[in-house]
């Protein structure tokens, strides 16, 4: 017999924080813990079926449990899991993303998207020598400080200040500059005043559900370029799912 979901809800608010490994909190009441899923259809622990409206956020974009996916994964496993080294299927899946992208001359493969914007943000840093980025009201961009800043509204609607989403990262109002999406004039104002401090600019090509408006992306880019700053399309979510070039290609 399956255990409740109100055993495993018990459990999980005991050993993480909010009940949840950082999906979500788990909410008052009969939230669902999953214990298998199957196409675009998921099943908890009580054997309860739900049709899967978020799919992982977009990453189980072909389904759960996919055959050809579980076939892959079998075949890599058979193989070892993890070898600290370069191995034949890194190199040849980094040609088969060149490939499918108009842009990449390099790449580097990380365990998460956290990971790679903050890792996009440093080497920006590190490039241009200016400690500051830009980022837009209500993007997400992971877990660390930069990535979670201004996540809410804030006034003035044409100038949102910088809120580092919690304490611990006094640098966040210093060095994050944020605008509006959407509003390349002043998002221009903005990036022309800072320009000299300005490292990135970092952005999502499709703001989640908000797409761009017609412009606004060549904008960023031909008022970046002007001022040496780096631009940053963060795929993490767009990529081989907008289309498999990403939303570059779209």
């Amino acid at each position: 017999m399956n255990e409740s979901n109100d055993n495993f809800r018990d459990r999980s608010l005991r050993w993480m924080p909010g009940g949840s490994n950082g999906e979500y909190g788990i909410p008052e009441g009969d939230a669902p813990v999953i214990e298998r899923g199957a196409g675009c259809r998921v099943w908890d622990t009580s054997g309860r079926e739900y049709l899967d409206m978020t799919m992982a956020w977009g990453a189980a974009l072909v389904g759960h449990a996919h055959p050809k996916v579980l076939e892959a994964a079998n075949a890599a496993a058979v193989n070892g899991a993890n070898f600290a080294a370069v191995t034949r299927s890194m190199v040849e899946l980094a040609e088969r993303i060149a490939d499918l992208s108009s842009c990449v001359e390099r790449i580097r493969f990380v365990a998460s998207g956290t990971e790679a914007t903050m890792l996009c943000l440093r080497t920006a840093r590190a490039a241009t020598g200016r400690p500051k980025i830009l980022k837009f009201e209500g993007a997400y961009h992971g877990q660390h400080p930069e990535g979670i800043a201004s996540l809410v509204g804030s006034e003035p609607p044409e100038w949102p200040q910088s809120d580092p989403a919690g304490t611990g990262a006094p640098w966040v109002e210093r060095d994050v500059l944020v605008a509006p999406y959407n509003d390349l004039a002043t998002t221009e104002r903005i990036l022309t005043d800072h320009a000299a401090d300005l490292a990135a600019v970092i952005v999502e090509p499709l703001h989640r559900c908000l797409p761009p408006v017609d412009g606004f992306l060549q904008g960023l880019r031909e008022v970046t370029a002007r001022h040496g700053i780096v631009l940053v399309f963060d795929e993490v979510v767009t990529g081989f799912r907008l289309a498999l070039g990403g939303a570059q290609q779209y």
